[in-house]
């Protein structure tokens, strides 16, 4: 006797939506999403493994001030792109920062 076909179970509703696990995976997910750059085109702008942007991206891995300035300079980011990802890393390595106070333009 063949059973029948089972039906796929639908998602379940209750499940929590996975978010980035760190600041810098947060703002990098930001600023490669708003220039529509996949992490394996923006690993290759920068020169650096695809792994290992993904790793920053998921939160697995937190990355030095050098490879944000590497990141930031490949991608072109603005000023505030910039420091906001430095930012975002430097919370992650456990530096307190206020985050909302901002250093004068000029």
């Amino acid at each position: 006797m063949t059973e029948p076909p089972r039906k796929p179970r639908a998602p379940r509703q209750d499940a929590p939506v996975s978010l980035p696990a760190t600041e810098t995976a947060q703002a990098l997910g930001e600023i490669l999403a708003g220039r529509d750059l996949s992490q394996a085109r923006a690993a290759k702008l920068a020169g650096t493994s695809q792994p290992f942007l993904n790793q920053v991206a998921t939160g697995r891995r937190k990355p030095s001030a050098e490879w944000v300035d590497l990141i930031a300079a490949a991608l072109a980011l603005s000023p505030e792109e910039s420091e906001r990802l430095h930012r975002a890393a430097a919370k992650d390595h456990g530096f307190r920062i206020d985050l909302t106070e901002r250093r004068p333009k000029g």
